[in-house]
């Protein structure tokens, strides 16, 4: 996968699941949708994977800027 695309999907896919996340929020705050067991539960999911890919995000992004250091000779 290209370092550019990886920085873009790992920009958008946390903040299309927070999107998504907040407007379910919405709508079950004025409206009863689901029920409460199950928001709970998209919730705590949504911030697994949220956070989950964050770290993802982060760990890939050292390794590129590891591997550029390397290939332009600051690192052996």
């Amino acid at each position: 996968m290209k370092k550019e695309t990886f920085k873009r999907i790992s920009v958008i896919f946390p903040l299309s699941v927070a999107i998504l996340w907040a407007l379910l929020a919405l709508v079950q705050l004025w409206t009863e949708i689901v029920s409460a067991k199950f928001f709970t539960r998209v919730t705590i999911s949504a911030t697994i994977v949220i956070a989950v890919s964050i770290l993802v995000a982060v760990v890939f992004r050292d390794f590129f800027e590891e591997s550029d250091l390397k290939e332009k000779g600051y690192l052996d």
